[in-house]
């Protein structure tokens, strides 16, 4: 998912932004409201876990089917990643995620129970030393991680809200 942002699941977003710096529910229930443009990758006809993703959402269809086509094509878009989980020990795609910006280098901010707290401060920080112009937002799906779509909107909110 791409968006630009004044302020800075379906499981993975990029997040484009303009001056200040998760999943596209979360994220995008505060980028739309809050008219900042977005966009970014989803499988082919839209697919998603419980159903189809809505064409309101500005996302360029894969060809392909699978979940690894899109991840790898808006994490390799993004300058950085920021990924968030409800666990300390992230596991499935959301790992894979963390493991594949460790291997290229890239950077990540991890955003987990132990450092919540801090995340805003964290995350403006990280966005900004960056200089950030594209975000990939990277987390579990609301399936296997109930409470991270407000975790996530939260900290969209608390940061640049």
């Amino acid at each position: 998912m791409v968006t630009n942002l004044e302020p800075p699941t379906h499981d993975h977003d990029c997040v484009r932004r303009t001056k200040r710096g998760r999943p596209p529910e979360p994220t995008l229930a505060w980028v739309i409201p809050n008219s900042n443009p977005h966009a970014g990758h989803c499988h082919a006809g839209h697919r998603a876990e419980d159903g189809t993703i809505s064409l309101k959402y500005k996302l360029h269809e894969t060809d392909s089917t699978s979940y690894a086509q899109r991840t790898r094509l808006n994490f390799e878009r993004a300058d950085i990643t920021l990924i968030v989980s409800q666990n300390t020990d992230p596991a499935g795609g959301t790992l894979i995620t963390l493991e594949h910006a460790r291997k290229t280098k890239k950077p990540h901010l991890l955003v987990t129970p132990t450092n919540l707290s801090q995340a805003p401060f964290l995350l403006r920080q990280f966005i900004e030393y960056h200089k950030v112009n594209i975000l990939n937002v990277a987390g579990p799906r609301s399936s296997s991680s109930p409470t991270v779509y407000r975790i996530t909107f939260d900290l969209w909110q608390t940061t640049f809200g």
